[in-house]
């Protein structure tokens, strides 16, 4: 809620400054060499206006194809038009086969289950992060007499607790969703539903008719098709299609942006050692950014909270992470236990 103030002035002072067209395919790599630094403006970033500007940079340093003798190096290659074949024309299609498209391509069929769902999905399995590394739960927050929500997450966790495809977090009343075993639950769930998937499929453009999108083209083992849809959701989590379709989008000043967890996991480990530690050392979320340690362990990130919240427990091992990038490598690399590290 405070950030719609910010984002309003950052829009304001836009033009006063000169713009920066960010390609959301490659933002995340821009970081500081744009103009501004991380006190800039957020910039309003619309395709078509990129796609003009390349037009004018390709007529003006056109090769001479003709000529044998040209060193000019092409930077593009017209495509030749052709007729691509219709691969689906369903009511709703979803792009993305995270937890944010499972539940999307979801309710729509139980809004009406007579729509025809297309789920698309770039990997060869559904989940997204759950599945590539596992996340703690999605009910993370379920702390002592936390209330508890109902509907699509809540059967999702049921199913996967059927189906044991979970373990019982050591600090509040949440589940760990193990990242394997939930491939099977996702799968399970959009069966339920009677969604349809298709996997190892990257959307690559958009068919936009009447100022709306009413499809997309995708290409995978079967080469580049494309899926009609009267209904399109973006469950990406990048904008993609928004942005091949030629929609505008705000990317914020580094400083106001979401923060994002590098998840990961790790194996090797003694996992009730690992429980004792963290007991013994008994972190809570007002350790968070003050778990001191060296200059390059400390983060700028505080973790903001009242009162009653800050007082939560909750694993937090900046300082012990540090100790270990800095201590000398056994070979292989990585042959060391994380308990071990943390023994001492």
């Amino acid at each position: 809620m405070g950030n719609e103030n910010n984002e309003s002035a950052a829009s304001a002072s836009a033009s006063e400054e000169e713009e920066v067209t960010i390609d959301v395919d490659r933002f995340l790599r821009i970081g500081n060499r744009t103009k501004g630094g991380p006190d800039r403006a957020a910039r309003i970033v619309c395709r078509k206006e990129e796609e003009e500007e390349e037009e004018e940079d390709t007529q003006r340093a056109a090769p001479d194809l003709g000529s044998p003798t040209t060193t000019t190096t092409r930077t593009t290659y017209e495509e030749p038009a052709r007729r691509v074949p219709v691969a689906a024309d369903v009511d709703v299609l979803v792009v993305g086969g995270g937890c944010a498209g499972i539940a999307a391509a979801a309710a729509a069929k139980k809004a009406n289950e007579s729509l025809s769902v297309l789920l698309i999905e770039k990997e060869e399995y559904l989940g997204g992060t759950i599945s590539r590394v596992g996340m703690e739960s999605v009910s993370w927050w379920q702390y002592n007499d936390a209330a508890v929500s109902h509907g699509l997450v809540a059967e999702m966790e049921d199913m996967a607790k059927d189906m044991r495809a979970t373990t019982t977090f050591p600090y509040n009343e949440g589940m760990n969703l193990t990242s394997e075993p939930f491939k099977r639950v996702a799968d399970a769930f959009v069966t339920k539903y009677g969604v349809r998937c298709l996997f190892a499929t990257w959307v690559v453009d958009t068919i936009v008719e009447g100022g709306a999108i009413r499809g997309v083209f995708v290409e995978n083992v079967g080469g580049r098709q494309v899926v009609l849809a009267k209904r399109v959701i973006d469950c990406s989590g990048n904008a993609d299609v928004l942005h091949r379709a030629g929609g505008r989008f705000t990317v914020l000043p580094s400083d106001q942006r979401m923060g994002i967890t590098q998840v990961f996991s790790v194996s090797n480990v003694d996992t009730d050692k690992f429980l004792a530690y963290t007991e013994k050392k008994a972190a809570t979320y007002n350790d968070w950014g003050n778990d001191g340690g060296n200059e390059d362990c400390d983060t700028e990130w505080k973790q903001e909270t009242n009162e009653a919240e800050g007082q939560l427990r909750t694993p937090y091992l900046e300082k012990e992470f540090a100790e270990v990038r800095s201590a000398p490598c056994r070979s292989p690399p990585f042959a060391t236990p994380l308990d071990e590290c943390f023994a001492h």
